[in-house]
């Protein structure tokens, strides 16, 4: 909630110029109203077009599991060493 607040905060302070960078521009749209059916791949594939270089930052990072088992399994492999004598 905050970050909408600063994002609304941002426009009124930055007004509209005509020569606008991708990113002010974005920063410059209409939120999207909360819901629970949104889809933001949706949305990303939709308005990539108008932001090619944003859509390929929200690429790089959607892609990141949201998940910390594969860290925890690794710190529980972790535990497990191999020698030439066997496991310890």
């Amino acid at each position: 909630m905050r970050t909408k607040q600063q994002l609304e905060k941002h426009k009124e302070v930055s007004g509209s110029s005509g020569n606008k960078s991708e990113l002010e521009r974005y920063i410059a749209e209409y939120i999207e109203p909360d819901s629970d059916d949104f889809d933001i791949l949706m949305w990303w594939k939709v308005n990539e077009p108008r932001f090619p270089i944003l859509a390929e930052m929200v690429r790089d990072v959607l892609v990141i599991p949201i998940s910390s088992v594969a860290s925890e399994c690794a710190f529980i492999i972790g535990g497990r060493v191999l020698d030439p004598l066997g496991v310890h």
